[in-house]
């Protein structure tokens, strides 16, 4: 109301002023304010519409007219909607069940529905048409349903599906306005188009269904009408499977719907348009509870019912039929018209099968009850003839597989005679090979019958077995009858072939056994002289000691020779085993069976114990060859560095090589006797060896004898230190070569560590942990002292001298440990002669004195007490001198020649050189000489006939050890190394006592390596 008020006042007003003139482009804004004003309308959107007239209007006074006319037809469609209203309310009211009527008026009331006056009105008007709407829908599917069935129950089903597809269009309305999304709305189309294409489908097949029905008819029943049941079968076929595959997708379709129904509503979708998704699946499975399956699924059951349950019959009555005539030829023996019609039989059985397995795949969506029948679910309703069915396809099944075998035996036995043939073999008569062959060839044949009558007799026992727990309540006579009977006739065939696989089985693997015991006989025979090759012989060597000599190649080349005799052997034994054990069960195990199962093991057993001994002996054999081999290889690269080792003068390097070279040929010998490596080791490793030695040795005088004079010189230098250094090299250097320490090295390395001793602790070395310590207390020391001094120079001397007195307590805690320490020794007199002046000098003579007597019985601290006195009074009389002769009195400087020694000396080079005559007495000769340079070491004469003599025995005073000794000296190592030390040393001990070898450096270090590690 306040609507139509509102448009009449604005009316009124607009007459009340008349419309002035305006310009061209006033006409122009106005022309466009109408054209935008027509534009809202059309959209419905009236009451913009009218605000934009309202403004025109008003201000555009040359368009009010026109402004006007279009807001009276505004407010004529108020009207016009109020008055529709009130006409679809009253009827709504009071005539409900008039829904065209309704429908009609609530459609044009919704055309106009943006003219309403209020929203309340506008929903009420929504609320009638939706209930209107809902109610004719229900009435249009109830109708729909009545009416299918009507056709269904006529047998009109092309007719039925049609009216079933008519409600496709229920609630598409409100499913469109719904705007569920593109891809489901399309989803829907798709499937709706599916059905509508599986009915035309289904009306182009009809015909050849109802064909099929009427051919299997007409048929008889019994095997006769085979041809024609398949061909009824084939012509049915293409339909069946149509309509299989579009009542399954009719099925997916359904769930489909019902699922998407569901998801829609949970999502708040309205429920007239997830109406539509249901309505759709109603009709595609009928209304419940009615006696027959309605619905698209129902008409899809009449369609199979037209053809399916006649074809159902004509096969059973058919199958029972092949069943009869089989049992009765196989009964009587006549194989091959059993063949025959087994053959005919299996086709029936396969024809139906498949049949069955349409009606499966029909059924797949159905929800009823299935039972397994032979592993496979089939609908409970058929389980009494699918059990039969199946019952009597196996059976013919098993019927033909007898009928083969029969045939066979019967074609076997008519030209086959058995003969003895492992009498014949033992006779000479028929050589083993062929009585093989023989056996072989029989055992094949008998071997096939009989394997098809076990697999069939296992596979209907088990049918057997399995058709009698299908359960109670399903009719299985039939089959089972067929099955019975099946096995009945094989097992009467399978007991006549039984005997004569029998006979031939012991024949045969006698046969065999007879032939394996032979070749197994020679191959131990092989076996056992490569296994007294590789474990060798006991021989005795150069020194009389047992050691064992292998020959691994020789064994190698044997197992080379028979490992494939071996092979070939144990195979051929295995499989005769395996073959003989896997005999079928059928196959009796009487005593001659049981004897061969042990004859066979106890073959197999001996030529397994052969390959893998051999195998193992081989594989040893082979890897000992291997390593012999490149032990030996690389003893001989090693001989090759030892000679340019040599050549280099680089002697230790030269007697590395020379030992692993030793080593290495040792180990290969211990694994290969080799005749060629001991030729080597004696004509060119023993000889190698003295060369080294006796260049070594001669090259050892020469480098000591410098050594000597060089360490001579620095000691008289008083750099005591670096000749003990070179001295232990020259002792170090000749103890390389001999083991007999050199006398005048040994002379002069002893004064040069007297030297040394002397020394020691004079001053603090810089890598003792005490150095820091020490170094601190001098250096306080040394300021209290100086600061002593400067005190009483400034005349403080109680002040200064209690820092003299703390730098003496000072100096007593470095004498603790450091008592001959030159710099305390120095600080500690220079204190004294200030706190002692009056009586220091008598003091210092008494100190002096008394350090002179210590000296001479060798007192380390009296000569260091002598030196700090020396360095306060250098001058004072006669301390020089003492401090000479007390480096004398301690071995520190070499006493002045005395005149009778050096002519003592000299006498003894004379004598000397008397025995280097002919014969040359060069070992005494020697001795002379040490004892020489013992009473004077500065005689020169001495030394240059004591390194001539030295040369001269370089090459006797060489020791060499021979091959044998070398051996036990690797062997003695080899012990040590794995902590067998009595073991070790009483090697050792056995080889010094050979003369020879007593001066030998290497065996007296590893001598005392031995006693060290004890």
């Amino acid at each position: 109301m306040v609507f139509a008020r509102l448009i009449a006042v604005l009316l009124f007003v607009f007459c009340a002023f008349p419309a002035a003139s305006m310009g061209s482009k006033e006409k122009q804004e106005t022309k466009t304010d109408l054209a935008a004003a027509d534009i809202l309308i059309a959209e419905k959107n009236y009451k913009e519409a009218l605000k934009l007239l309202v403004k025109t209007a008003s201000e555009k006074k040359d368009h009010f007219d026109s402004a006007q006319k279009r807001m009276r037809s505004i407010l004529m469609l108020t009207q016009s909607y109020d008055t529709l209203a009130k006409v679809l309310m009253d009827t709504a009211e009071q005539n409900p069940e008039d829904l065209d009527k309704i429908l009609a008026i609530s459609k044009k009331l919704r055309e106009i529905e943006a003219a309403a006056r209020s929203d309340n009105t506008r929903n009420v008007v929504n609320q009638i048409f939706i209930s209107a709407r809902f109610s004719r829908y229900g009435r249009d599917l109830n109708r729909i349903m009545i009416e299918a069935r009507m056709l269904l129950d006529k047998g009109e089903i092309n007719a039925a599906l049609l009216k079933y597809q008519s409600g496709f269009s229920l609630y598409a309305e409100e499913f469109r306005e719904a705007k569920v999304g593109d891809e489901i709305e399309n989803t829907v189309r798709q499937n709706l188009q599916t059905l509508t294409s599986g009915t035309e489908t289904l009306a182009r097949t009809a015909a050849a269904l109802r064909n099929s029905a009427s051919q299997a008819s007409r048929l008889e029943d019994g095997i006769a009408s085979k041809n024609g049941l398949l061909a009824a079968s084939r012509l049915a076929a293409d339909a069946m499977n149509a309509l299989i595959t579009i009542k399954n997708q009719a099925e997916v379709i359904k769930n489909y719907f019902e699922t998407e129904g569901e998801a829609l509503t949970e999502a708040g979708i309205g429920r007239n348009a997830v109406s539509r998704l249901f309505v759709i699946s109603y009709l595609i499975t009928g209304r419940e509870f009615q006696s027959v399956r309605e619905g698209m699924l129902g008409a899809y059951d009449a369609y199979w019912n037209l053809v399916y349950p006649i074809l159902e019959e004509k096969y059973i009555a058919a199958l029972l039929d092949t069943q009869d005539n089989i049992w009765q030829e196989l009964s009587a023996g006549n194989w091959n018209a059993a063949l025959q019609t087994a053959q005919s039989g299996a086709e029936i059985a396969a024809g139906f099968e498949a049949l069955a397995q349409k009606y499966i795949s029909f059924t797949a969506g159905d929800d009823s009850a299935h039972i397994s029948i032979f592993d496979s679910a089939v609908p409970a309703a058929k389980a009494e003839i699918y059990a039969n069915s199946r019952a009597l396809a196996k059976a013919v099944n098993y019927e033909n597989g007898a009928a083969q075998a029969g045939a066979s035996y019967s074609a076997f036995t008519s030209r086959q005679t058995f003969s003895d043939s492992v009498i014949e073999v033992k006779e000479g008569r028929l050589p083993i090979a062929d009585a093989l062959k023989i056996e072989t060839q029989n055992r094949a044949e008998l071997t096939e019958m009989a394997g098809i009558l076990d697999d069939g007799l296992k596979g209907v026992q088990a049918d057997i077995t399995a058709i009698g727990n299908i359960g109670a309540g399903v009719d299985i006579t039939n089959g089972k009858t067929a099955l019975v009977n099946a096995r009945s006739i094989m097992q009467g065939l399978s007991g006549q072939i039984l005997k004569d696989e029998e006979t031939s089985v012991i024949r045969y693997f006698t046969l065999v056994a007879q032939k394996l015991g032979v070749e197994t006989a020679a191959l131990e025979k092989d076996k056992a002289r490569a296994d007294a090759f590789l474990a060798g012989e006991k021989k005795k060597n150069e020194s009389g000691d047992v050691y064992t000599a292998r020959y691994p190649a020789q064994a190698l080349a044997l197992f080379s020779g028979f490992s494939g005799k071996l092979k070939t052997a144990l195979e051929e034994a295995e499989n005769a085993g395996a073959a003989l054990n896997n005999e079928p069960e059928r196959i009796p195990r009487g005593k001659n069976f049981t004897a061969l199962q042990k004859e066979l093991d106890s073959l197999i057993n001996r030529l397994r114990a052969l390959s893998e001994d051999s195998g193992i002996k081989s594989a040893e054999a082979k890897a000992r060859v291997t390593e012999a081999e490149a032990l030996k290889r690389e003893g001989d690269s090693r001989l090759v560095l030892a000679r340019e080792a040599l050549k280099a003068r680089n002697f230790d390097k030269a007697r590395e090589e020379t030992g692993k070279t030793a080593e290495l040929y040792n180990s290969s010998l211990e694994i290969q006797e080799s005749d060629a490596i001991h030729k080597i080791w004696d004509e060119q490793l023993v000889p190698l060896n003295a060369e080294i030695a006796r260049i070594e040795y001669e090259m050892v005088i020469g480098e000591v004898r410098a050594m000597v004079t060089k360490g001579r010189a620095l000691y008289f230098d008083g750099e005591y230190e670096n000749a003990e250094e070179v001295l232990m090299r020259a002792s170090n250097r000749w103890a390389v070569v001999s083991t007999t320490p050199e006398p005048e090295v040994a002379y002069w390395l002893s004064l040069a560590r007297g030297a040394l001793s002397l020394q020691s602790g004079r001053t603090v070395p810089q890598t003792s942990p005490l150095y820091k310590t020490m170094s601190q207390l001098l250096n306080s020391a040394q300021k209290n002292y100086d600061d002593g001094i400067a005190l009483i120079g400034a005349g403080k001397r109680g002040e200064g001298e209690q820092k003299l007195h703390a730098a003496k307590g000072q100096i007593n805690e470095i004498r603790v440990l450091f008592p001959i320490n030159r710099d305390a020794g120095i600080l500690d007199l220079r204190i004294d002669q200030i706190l002692e002046k009056e009586n220091f000098e008598r003091a210092f003579s008494l100190r002096l004195q008394t350090a002179i007597a210590e000296a001479k019985r060798g007192s380390r601290e009296a000569y260091a007490d002598m030196q700090n006195l020396a360095e306060i009074k250098p001058d004072y009389p006669g301390i020089q001198r003492a401090l000479y002769q007390a480096e004398i009195d301690i071995g520190l400087r070499v006493p002045p020649q005395d005149n009778s020694a050096v002519t003592r000396a000299d006498a003894l080079v004379r004598r000397a050189k008397g025995l280097m005559g002919t014969p040359p007495r060069y070992e005494d000769a020697l001795a002379l000489i040490n004892e020489a340079l013992r009473i004077n070491p500065n005689s020169t004469d001495a030394m240059a006939l004591k390194d001539r003599l030295q040369l001269a025995t370089a090459r006797q005073n060489v020791t060499v050890i021979d091959r044998s000794t070398e051996q036990n000296y690797i062997r003695a190592v080899s012990e040590l190394q794995r902590g067998n030390t009595i073991i070790a040393l009483s090697i050792v001990q056995r080889l010094l006592q050979n003369p020879a070898n007593q001066n030998s450096v290497k065996i007296n270090d590893l001598r005392r390596r031995i006693e060290a590690m004890m």
